[in-house]
């Protein structure tokens, strides 16, 4: 399975500017070296747009439908194979602030204070429409239309799952954005525990679980913050975020389970002295149970083109990974001895007795 992770684009106005043109062209030319095909997928872990798209003036029609031909359409002319398997959620700059009222925030106030309330809420807004979020809700039903696979498709969390040459895979997409009211997410913001759970109940029983969310752990609100990081680390096998624009990378094998995380860096093409980042996307070529080879790629802007990240791994930008996902799934091994042995032992004269028996 190979997997193309791309974020935070930000699409500031309803053509591409000169540096957005550049770094598209230069990734389309870049991932043709990788052979996608049949085994693909393309995730884009949000930020669609900039600052929901304020500046932009299509009016008759929808701001992602708009990201949609300008980027993704591009990139399915050159991988037709991407055009069903692309999955995606939404940042915090694909929030309408505009729409965001006194009562929407008192509401998040109350959520954030005290955890009692959270299960019902959660019930509301996975029904109902949640606020700022109309659009990018109704660009990802249209978007899923035509699915080849199964799907459940909800205003919090959608969740898809299909085959991939014989190899079951499923795919949550988390909104932890839905608070996002301000530009002050550290800390102030939730995914409901409810939301993976409900996405686990949908694809339990695929042979890979990939979750994919805007913003990284810690994030979270702290009463949130260590029951999602044990959830993902014990129901997922890959989990794809983005928001800060820093690639960051990390295997995680602890008591929860086995699970890779992936920070994506930003496609913005920005170029700044101001900003610490620089631009870049990961593809990833998975085997379950055996190998992950994380290829990492960075814009150049000298080059005007995509060359290996050799900060992490070794000269070509890739590092890899053995994985062992049954090592605590392993039959408790017993000790047996022949027949023979034993007749020996008793000729010996030897008395072995259990040392609590």
């Amino acid at each position: 399975m190979k997997i193309i992770h791309l974020s935070d684009f930000h699409l500031n106005k309803e053509i591409l500017a000169s540096n957005h043109k550049r770094i598209l062209d230069a990734l389309i030319k870049d991932v043709e070296q990788f052979e996608i095909g049949d085994d693909s997928i393309l995730i884009f872990s949000g930020d669609f747009l900039n600052c929901g798209g304020k500046n932009m003036n299509s009016l008759e029609e929808n701001n992602f439908n708009v990201f949609k031909r300008l980027v993704f359409d591009p990139i399915y002319e050159k991988f037709p194979n991407l055009k069903n398997r692309t999955f995606f959620c939404a940042g915090n700059h694909d929030i309408d602030r505009s729409a965001i009222k006194a009562t929407h925030k008192a509401v998040k106030e109350s959520l954030i204070r005290d955890e009692k309330n959270r299960q019902q809420i959660y019930k509301e807004l996975r029904n109902d429409n949640v606020v700022g979020f109309e659009k990018y809700n109704e660009f990802a039903s249209e978007f899923y239309n035509n699915f080849e696979g199964d799907k459940d498709i909800s205003n919090l969390e959608s969740n898809f799952s299909f085959d991939l040459n014989g190899c079951k895979v499923g795919i949550s997409s988390l909104n932890s954005s839905f608070l996002c009211y301000d530009d002050n997410d550290r800390g102030n913001i939730l995914i409901f525990e409810e939301q993976i759970k409900e996405s686990i109940e949908l694809i339990g029983e695929c042979d890979v679980k990939i979750a994919v969310l805007h913003h990284p752990i810690d994030f979270f609100h702290e009463t949130e913050k260590e029951k999602i990081q044990k959830i993902l680390e014990k129901e997922y096998d890959l989990v794809f975020v983005g928001h800060t624009h820093k690639v960051k990378q990390e295997f995680k094998q602890t008591l929860n389970g086995i699970c890779f995380f992936s920070n994506g860096k930003s496609l913005n093409g920005e170029e700044s002295e101001k900003i610490d980042y620089i631009n870049g996307y990961t593809i990833i070529d998975y085997i379950p149970n055996q190998t992950l080879k994380v290829h990492l790629r960075n814009y150049s802007n000298i080059c005007n083109k995509f060359i290996p990240n050799n900060e992490y791994g070794n000269n070509e930008g890739i590092y890899e990974v053995s994985i062992n996902k049954n090592i605590d799934n392993e039959k408790e091994k017993t000790l047996e001895i022949s027949d023979d042995f034993k007749i020996f032992l008793n000729d010996a004269g030897v008395d072995f007795t259990h040392k609590y028996r």
